[in-house]
């Protein structure tokens, strides 16, 4: 566990403790708060999510996958299974967008997490879509661990 996360799991404690004050089962409870890691994508992403909440940035979580409607059966295959007419579903998100938008002090700030870890990689669409924020002023960092998301934003925060 790097520094950064383990800071990071102090001040969500800290948060946790304080919102138990007052409460008489709180040594019950003292020790549920959720820990923060970023050995996964989804780990990294909360954990990321997390640092800018507590830092009082506008935050959220965009996620750009569609889906599947089931749809009716038309017929039977092999071994009985059934076959069915499913509807696809596009997501109304741009193709590359950030899986976390943020503004800090005015200015929007979009975060790709590509999770060294699990050997995520950056795809064309998403370096478009950077690009396109960039013009546009905005500022977007694709973040690896942690470490590198604390590095970007102290450079924001300076």
């Amino acid at each position: 566990m790097t520094g950064a996360i383990k800071l990071l799991n102090e001040m969500v404690k800290a948060e946790h403790l304080k919102s138990l004050e007052g409460n008489p089962r709180a040594d019950m409870f003292a020790m549920l708060y959720e820990k923060h890691s970023d050995t996964s994508t989804a780990g990294l992403t909360k954990a990321v999510v997390k640092w800018l909440e507590l830092h009082n940035a506008q935050v959220e979580r965009v996620e750009n996958k569609g889906g599947i409607i089931p749809g009716k059966v038309v017929g039977v295959g092999f071994y009985g299974v059934k076959r069915t007419a499913n509807k696809r579903i596009y997501s109304p998100n741009k193709n590359g967008t950030a899986d976390v938008h943020s503004v800090i002090n005015g200015r929007a700030v979009k975060w790709e997490i590509k999770c060294k870890y699990t050997k995520d990689r950056v795809r064309p669409k998403q370096l478009e879509y950077a690009e396109s924020v960039r013009k546009a002023g905005g500022l977007y960092f694709i973040v690896t661990d942690f470490d590198n998301f604390i590095t970007h934003w102290e450079g924001i925060k300076g």
